[in-house]
Parts: C-alpha cells; structure tokens; sequence
C-alpha cells in the first residue's frame, strides 16, 4: 500500500479546517481516502458533516465495554463503500476514512497473509 498527500490540496469541507488529506493505494488503484482535523471545534465539524451525508451510523467501533473514551468513533456501511470516523479523545484530533470494500477485502486479506508469514517466522 501507498500513502500520499498532495501539497496543494484545499484543507478546507464545507466549514471545518482539515489538517491533511492522505490518499490510499493499493495495487496502483485508490483504495482510500482520509480526512484529518487537529481539533475539537474541527472534529466535531467533520463527525456532523459525515453525520449529514451518510446518516445515523451502523456502528460504533471499539465502544463496547468501553469507558465511553470513544463514544465519537462511528462507521458507516455502504455497498461500494465504508466510511470509519474515529476521534482521539487525549488530542481531540479526528479522522475520517472513506474506503471501497471490494478493495478492502483485499487489503484485508493481503494483511492476514503478511501477519501469518510473520507468525511463522516466530
């Protein structure tokens, strides 16, 4: 897989300031795309634009038996794609990741591979 960010991208979705938009590839064909905010005022703009373009969220991942620490981080599951929001709750930084399944299942499945090569290694 590689990363990029493009130098001259516009930081800017509707009224929140992003840090950084970083471009996913794997197999030389755009598997994702990640939205990235520095701050709470921004992170919480970003969650209710995702909020309002995708609607109420299939699932929260990691908040069961949680602390609650990530009651923020919601996914949304579409038939082409999949959008994860997650939040950090120390830094108030926030991401959203917007990938396409078809290409997820195989980056999926290339990991298990490489983590079971490693494993065997052991």
């Amino acid at each position: 897989m590689k990363l990029y960010a493009r130098k001259d991208d516009n930081l800017t979705l509707g009224p929140a300031k992003l840090e950084a938009i970083v471009y996913y590839f794997f197999q030389d064909k755009l598997y994702a795309v990640s939205l990235h905010t520095a701050d709470r005022e921004n992170t919480l703009l970003l969650l209710r634009i995702a909020q309002t373009a995708f609607g109420p969220a299939d699932r929260r991942p990691g908040t069961e038996g949680e602390s609650g620490e990530d009651q923020l981080d919601q996914s949304w599951q579409g038939k082409v794609s999949e959008a994860i929001f997650t939040a950090n709750a120390k830094t108030e930084q926030g991401s959203l990741l917007i990938r396409d399944n078809q290409l997820g299942n195989q980056v999926e499945a290339q990991l298990d591979k490489s983590v079971h090569e490693a494993a065997d290694e052991l």
